[in-house]
């Protein structure tokens, strides 16, 4: 039987717009290396995605540079 002639529509994700703090990008990260550390082309979007995060935080209003020390907790939002 064959099947009916169905259109897919799938939306734009940016996952840059969901990573608003330096804790957010190391776990987004994390989970990249653990489902596909050997996809180049997959790592080459995370990376994108991350620098776009980066780029987006940098000219918030009210950012500082985040400490990387894991023991400090990460400042509540403004």
């Amino acid at each position: 039987m064959p099947l009916p002639n169905k259109t897919e529509f799938f939306m734009p994700w940016d996952a840059a717009k969901y990573l608003r703090s330096e804790r957010a990008i190391a776990a987004y990260l994390a989970t990249a290396l653990e489902v596909a550390p050997n996809d180049a082309a997959f790592m080459a979007v995370v990376h994108e995605d991350i620098a776009l995060a980066r780029a987006a935080l940098k000219h918030s209003p009210g950012h500082e540079e985040p400490s990387l020390d894991p023991r400090q907790p990460e400042p509540a939002p403004a």
